[in-house]
């Protein structure tokens, strides 16, 4: 069975209009199932069609695990966007993330890794991608935030 995975890319080398950044902490009231915090801010709606790219502030102070990964999905039940643990364990209180959420344009889009970008390179893990903003621009910088889809985890 073929595992699809949609990657969200921004590069970050371009004006990017129509933006929202902002910060997200884990509490007691946002954590739903163990492993998923809601996605919460005064100023964002949270449409299922936003490009949403997040980044953990790592706190030296505390020991959480840094090694985890994090996606997002959007809740169509709840319609609010969730940040997930990938393993599923359990998400702790007070991390903070960074989101940066953004309308689909030029410079802002998903991928959907299928089959023949997965088996065409020389990686374990990871898809070829064709996309003019960032074909032969070996200085674009490219940020990653793995999509959970639309559909409940």
């Amino acid at each position: 069975m073929k595992k699809q995975i949609i990657f969200l890319l921004l590069f970050a080398c371009s004006v990017l209009k129509g933006q929202t950044a902002f910060t997200h902490t884990t509490n007691n009231s946002n954590i739903s199932n163990g492993y998923m915090t809601i996605i919460e801010h005064l100023n964002w709606i949270g449409l299922s069609s936003d490009i949403i790219i997040i980044t953990l502030n790592r706190v030296p102070s505390r020991n959480d695990d840094y090694t985890k990964n994090y996606g997002v999905w959007y809740d169509q039940s709840v319609q609010k966007w969730k940040i997930f643990t990938e393993d599923r364990t359990a998400m702790s209180t007070g991390l903070t993330f960074n989101v940066l959420v953004m309308p689909t344009g030029q410079n802002a889009f998903t991928i959907k890794a299928d089959a023949s970008g997965i088996q065409n390179h020389r990686f374990q893990h990871g898809t070829l991608f064709n996309m003019p903003a960032t074909n032969n621009k070996k200085d674009a910088i490219i940020l990653v935030t793995h999509n959970g889809g639309k559909h409940k985890l």
